[in-house]
């Protein structure tokens, strides 16, 4: 759901929505992971109601797609962003 996205968003510094099967988002991590750059992972395929998570996603950013990387509460894009 919406509200629970955004309580996501705005439990750490830096959220990655991701899924444990996506090489984009194991891309994603591994950049953070290199940068040194603490971080929660958000992995819907593992998380209960996580297939909501695609359409609250589109609704705050127009783009459903993963991963999809948050800092301060602000998306700054996926991995090729």
């Amino acid at each position: 759901s919406l509200a629970r996205v955004r309580a996501l968003i705005a439990s750490d510094d830096v959220v990655v929505f991701s899924a444990t099967y996506c090489p984009f988002s194991a891309a994603a991590k591994a950049a953070l992971d290199d940068a040194g750059v603490p971080f929660t992972a958000v992995e819907w395929n593992q998380t209960e109601g996580g297939a909501g998570f695609a359409p609250a996603l589109a609704t705050l950013t127009g783009r459903s797609s993963i991963p999809s990387v948050w800092i301060a509460g602000e998306c700054v894009g996926g991995c090729n962003d």
